[in-house]
């Protein structure tokens, strides 16, 4: 496989010789930092489902530093178990064969802390397969023995300053060598965003009165964030409260808005088993049962009536409008609030997952498609079982068990309500960056990306000052994993909360900025890029920055342009 990323490069497995059993930088997979699935067995590490081991490394000199993994596997079918080797952007992997060997990957790194993932990489796991990794070494750097928080906040922070920024050039048309650009971020590839509160269009009229809140609250939002989610709003029981009367007249508003000021949009949600479902749906009152109710029952025509409705409403929401949003969370906590996966299991979610991925392209759109859950990063348990779940396996298994019916569930929703009291108060439970980046490494396997899709220190929990502790180290998390996307605040704006209002909050009801404001501002600011360089004799600019669309300015004309030149884009403007 060749590498995702420009530095890196990947190499073939190489022969069992290469790697003597007495090198003495091999370290044995038992003795790594993190194993998010498996047990220790006599040959190593022995994975039956995806998940990975891993361990962090210190690379003191920028160069060229090999990963070497020994590793084996069986199957039951013809096929063996395929792995990855992740470092950073750098990426290999293919297939191990029956008896051990050694797979490397030769990349190039600055100096810094870096996490070096081994993980089974089955995309839709269907037949019973073995992977054994024996262990792993790495030259070039050195092994950092266990996983803390101070380790895990230096290897996002030396991803964010080294892969998240880029160095290349770039040519303006009609710019006079000589010249002085300046050269601004002007909408990160990255997407930093936050909800449009309430279920009517208080915050986002068409017309805005001075000193209205809608003016106040537009006034903390834009040049802050670039993506916008629409939260209460976007719920079925605002937009049809009564059977077949539907109106989105604020899905339309807001997307509209969207538009207006240049901004991402991402919907939030389509169905969710709770009480912002429609009575007619949802309803648990024995004398008026709605239509989720009876089908869980075992009303076979409530069930199938269910389903006309939710093909209706992927109709509406989906194709109706994808092309002007560029994600949609599908099905919301389906693990969690049960009702939908018990009534139609896995193969009826992934179908209505289909229908809707059928629908977008109907329309021209690419929008992407989520699951979303929370209690991932903190208090995770299995649903089904209350067991304890550091790695939110349990959520990884139910994309998994989604995708082997067929969806197409490259993208995960992570939620992060987080508790601020302490250790002493909370035990393992609490904040922790090092099982941030363990539970984000673990839900990345097999290639899908992430959002961190509503974040929130829940008031009454801890202090302001600790709040914005959690906010920075979070955002920094996000921002420093590299199959993550966005960031999204679920409150920034004390007048416009829930009661009681977020810890976390960034600006008091005058609107005067917060300890965590100022964090999230100072962050931003950390991670734009404003400069001016010189134009080249060619006509080119040669700058780092961090990847995402620019303007330039060079004698009072401003040219746009995207830096990288081939940047990965998201959502309905294509993958």
């Amino acid at each position: 496989m060749k590498p995702r990323g420009a530095a890196p490069q990947a190499v073939a497995p190489s022969s069992v010789a290469e790697m003597p059993a007495a090198n003495p930088r091999f370290v044995p997979a038992r003795e790594l930092a993190l194993h998010s699935t498996g047990a220790d067995g006599p040959r190593g590490w022995l994975l039956t489902e995806n998940g990975y081991v891993g361990s962090f490394v210190k690379v003191e000199r920028a160069g060229q530093v090999r990963v070497v993994v020994r590793a084996f596997g069986h199957s039951q079918d013809e096929l063996l178990p395929g792995f990855m080797i992740v470092v950073a952007a750098g990426t290999t992997g293919g297939t191990v064969t029956g008896v051990p060997e050694d797979y490397h990957l030769d990349v190039a790194l600055p100096a810094g802390t870096y996490f070096v993932r081994i993980e089974f990489a089955d995309p839709v796991p269907r037949a019973a397969r073995e992977l054994v990794i024996e262990g792993l070494s790495v030259e070039g750097a050195t092994f950092l023995p266990r996983s803390t928080d101070e380790v895990a906040l230096a290897a996002a922070d030396t991803y964010i300053e080294n892969f998240r920024k880029r160095r290349g050039s770039v040519h303006l048309s009609d710019a006079r060598s000589g010249a002085l650009a300046k050269v601004a971020l002007v909408r990160p590839a990255f997407g930093f965003g936050t909800n449009i509160p309430g279920a009517t269009n208080r915050m986002i009229p068409k017309k805005v009165p001075p000193g209205s809140e809608a003016e106040k609250f537009q006034s903390l939002v834009l040049g802050r964030f670039d993506t916008v989610v629409l939260s209460n709003g976007g719920k079925w029981v605002y937009q049809e409260e009564r059977r077949d009367k539907v109106d989105l007249t604020y899905v339309d508003r807001f997307l509209d808005f969207a538009e207006e000021h240049r901004l991402r949009a991402r919907m939030h949600t389509m169905l969710w088993d709770t009480v912002q479902e429609p009575a007619w749906v949802a309803s648990v009152d024995p004398k008026t049962p709605g239509l989720l109710t009876r089908a869980r029952s075992g009303d076979e025509k409530s069930k199938t009536e269910l389903r006309v409705e939710i093909s209706e409403r992927i109709e509406d929401y989906v194709g109706a409008r994808a092309k002007r949003y560029a994600e949609l969370d599908v099905l919301n906590e389906s693990a969690h609030k049960a009702r939908y996966l018990e009534v139609y299991g896995e193969r009826g979610v992934a179908e209505i997952i289909v229908e809707s991925a059928r629908a977008a392209a109907r329309a021209g759109a690419r929008t992407r498609l989520y699951l979303n859950e929370y209690n991932l990063l903190q208090w995770s348990a299995d649903p089904k079982t209350s067991a304890p779940d550091p790695y939110a396996n349990w959520y990884r298994r139910h994309a998994d068990a989604v995708a082997r019916e067929g969806a197409p569930i490259g993208f995960l929703g992570v939620q992060y309500y987080a508790d601020g009291r302490d250790a002493a108060e909370i035990g393992p439970d609490a904040h922790s960056a090092a099982r941030i980046f363990q539970v984000l490494q673990n839900l990345s396997v097999a290639g899908r990306r992430l959002v961190l899709t509503e974040f929130e220190v829940r008031g009454g929990t801890t202090s302001r000052e600790r709040a914005a502790v959690i906010l920075d180290e979070t955002m920094r998390l996000a921002f420093g994993t590299p199959s993550v996307d966005s960031f999204l605040i679920w409150a920034i704006w004390a007048a416009a909360a829930s009661t009681p209002e977020p810890a976390s909050i960034l600006f008091e009801k005058d609107g005067s900025i917060t300890e965590a404001g100022r964090r999230y501002d100072a962050l931003r600011a950390a991670w734009t890029t404003r400069l001016e360089v010189p134009v080249g004799a060619n006509g080119s600019i040669e700058f780092s920055g961090f990847i995402g669309e620019y303007t330039a300015t060079i004698d009072g004309k401003t040219q746009k342009f995207s830096f990288p030149p081939r940047i990965m884009k998201t959502g309905s403007e294509g993958d």
